[in-house]
């Protein structure tokens, strides 16, 4: 008996949003506020590139296998690093932080 009730009240519920709703997209502020969601979307969209997101997610699911070659020579390339594995990297960077502070104490002549 709860069930029903509850499924008759969002019934009722959601009749009068959408009544509200077409109402208030009429009014000058509704447009307004509509403009505002439409432009936030469209940053959004370009910010994460949600359409290309899609499209990769449709290609991946149409082709899995090759999907998975792909993601798996990526983890080849781009191993994960972890904590105090990055040895070789600092070292590096070291170098590299070394020599500019050599080369940046002699002025340009």
């Amino acid at each position: 008996m709860l069930i029903l009730i509850k499924l008759v009240q969002a019934c009722v519920f959601a009749t009068f949003g959408k009544i509200y709703a077409s109402w208030f997209m009429k009014t000058k502020a509704g447009i307004w506020l509509q403009g505002k969601i439409d432009k936030f979307m469209f940053y959004l969209s370009e910010k994460y590139d949600i359409e290309m997101a899609k499209k990769e997610a449709k290609w991946k699911k149409d082709y899995p296998e090759l999907a998975k070659r792909i993601d798996k020579l990526e983890e080849q390339a781009h191993p994960p690093i972890l904590k105090g594995s990055a040895t070789e990297l600092s070292d590096r960077i070291g170098c590299v932080e070394t020599k500019l502070k050599m080369y940046s104490q002699y002025p340009n002549e």
